[in-house]
């Protein structure tokens, strides 16, 4: 063999010990329970905090309707409210006498 044929060769084996080391780390560190509480508890808060999240996004989505629906679409932030909504009980909708 050659000087660069077993540099080569030594740099694949390097690779491949470094690739070995690197999956026994995750390997060792990756719990696999289902039922222990720690986890149990983690995927709780986790698809709780998912929940809370569509929660808001549909309330800001509603709040953004309501905001176009007497603004207008393109409005600024502070823009005067120019039509009323549909929502009869609104207090932003113009009184009519």
């Amino acid at each position: 063999m050659t000087p660069e044929q077993m540099l080569d060769l030594l740099h694949a084996a390097l690779l491949v010990t470094m690739g070995g080391v690197i999956y026994l780390w995750w390997w060792a560190r990756t719990c696999r329970c289902e039922k222990c509480a720690f986890h149990v508890n983690e995927q709780r808060v986790a698809r709780l905090t998912r929940e809370q999240e569509v929660r808001d996004w549909a309330e800001s989505q509603k709040h953004l309707h309501h905001e176009v629906a007497h603004k207008g679409w393109g409005y600024d932030k502070g823009d005067p409210d120019i039509t009323d909504c549909a929502d009869k009980a609104c207090p932003r909708n113009r009184k009519v006498i």
